[in-house]
């Protein structure tokens, strides 16, 4: 990752966070999270010369206020600014492209990381995490649109890389979008998909999932895979913002399998 400003860091690893506390007071929710730990080697590279090498970190005293809108909506979460402390030095950081430079898509495609048997043994924990907690989401929010919009009946959305059959059934009051994509990445993600695929799902109080039917390839931010079903499900969404959620299923390949159990905190 080209973090600018000649620095170049190489690695990988987990950021976690460590005891949630939640109090109100003023009328305001607020949340402190005592640290946020990362573990895992990481090496920074200044102007192509100095070499700083870390296998832990953390950041202590994070504070966040949720501000309740209308509808009880929350705001989301921005870097104001932030006070580092290292090796004895202290320093402010408050550079509002950080985020811009970390994650730069705009070279990638579907090939950008080969993956000739494209089996799903080729994807790491970090992969599924990036395909459960970004490509997931992003078709959850993409189905229940539809959902939400049934009073239209059945209709078709045409993009650039491809277009989508939206199909209400009356009886079972249920929703089914079939998707046909070339190398489709509509949510600037990096994370790119190619085929024929249907998408359905379930909503009730305790538990959101969604399952896809497919011929679909995926790649650009994780190997590239070929996936027939995916199973993915949300559970804990129905309470205060934040809380702690589960996400969890199973994705099927050509020739293999993978199930999926993340437990993680969210505030929006």
């Amino acid at each position: 990752c080209d973090l600018g400003d000649g620095i170049i860091v190489n690695g990988s690893g987990e950021l976690k966070p460590v005891l949630l506390e939640r109090s109100r007071e003023t009328g305001k929710d607020t949340i402190t999270i005592s640290r946020v730990i990362w573990e895992g080697d990481l090496t920074a590279v200044i102007d192509g010369e100095t070499e700083i090498q870390l296998n832990e970190f953390a950041l202590a005293s994070v504070l966040m206020q949720i501000n309740h809108g209308k509808g009880r909506e929350f705001s989301r979460m921005h870097l104001d600014s932030m006070t580092v402390m290292f090796l004895g030095e202290t320093m402010t950081v408050d550079d509002a492209t950080l985020i811009s430079q970390l994650f730069d898509t705009s070279a990638m495609d579907i090939d950008s990381i080969p993956n000739s048997s494209k089996s799903l043994s080729a994807l790491t924990e970090s992969d599924m995490k990036r395909l459960v907690y970004d490509q997931g989401p992003f078709l959850f929010r993409f189905l229940i649109n539809e959902v939400m919009e049934s009073q239209r009946g059945n209709h078709t959305h045409d993009y650039p890389c491809g277009a989508n059959a939206v199909i209400q059934n009356v009886e079972d009051q249920t929703t089914r979008i079939d998707n046909t994509w070339n190398s489709c990445d509509l949510n600037s993600s990096g994370m790119f998909m190619d085929g024929s695929f249907s998408l359905e799902g379930n909503f009730d109080e305790e538990l959101f999932s969604i399952t896809i039917e497919v011929t679909l390839t995926m790649g650009g931010g994780i190997p590239k895979v070929t996936i027939r079903r995916m199973e993915w499900s949300l559970e804990g969404a129905k309470q205060p913002f934040p809380a702690q959620v589960r996400i969890f299923g199973k994705i099927y390949g050509e020739a293999d399998e993978r199930t999926f159990s993340f437990d993680l905190i969210v505030d929006d």
